[in-house]
């Protein structure tokens, strides 16, 4: 990590931290799964990873999308919107399924996705990719 990662970074030694950075083995697991659309709108899987862990830095802190250092991980309302696509699109439920289902970081994109789709529901706004029931499976 360079300097200007680092001074981007917050500054708290949270548990939740672990999560903003990707192993090699998560990595794959979630790339196995991608797409190969996802590389057409990307220049490479760098931005792919790069986009994953800028989603995940705002599930693991808290923080608003607006709050995301740019620095690090790319415009923020580029990541917001693409991360919505995806939720929408099932992307995410993919990705939680090839990571298994005891691993800690499926259970923390599974919550956000549940809270997104809880203030979608309070706010009306689309959720097409909700089953019948109006509850999605993790």
């Amino acid at each position: 990590m360079d300097e200007l990662e680092a001074e981007s970074m917050p500054q708290n030694d949270s548990e939740e931290l672990k999560f903003t950075r990707l192993d090699e083995k998560q990595w794959a697991a979630i790339e196995a799964v991608l797409p190969r659309t996802v590389y057409t709108r990307n220049a490479s899987a760098d931005d792919a990873r790069r986009f994953v862990e800028a989603a995940l830095w705002v599930m693991a802190t808290g923080r608003f999308w607006t709050e995301l250092p740019e620095a690090v991980y790319g415009p923020w309302r580029k990541n917001y919107v693409r991360s919505n696509r995806w939720i929408y699109r099932g992307m995410w439920l993919t990705v939680i399924n090839a990571l298994g289902p005891d691993s800690e970081l499926a259970a923390l994109i599974s919550g956000y996705m549940n809270s997104q789709l809880e203030r979608h529901r309070k706010f009306g706004r689309r959720n097409n990719f909700l089953d019948e029931g109006g509850e999605h499976e993790t």
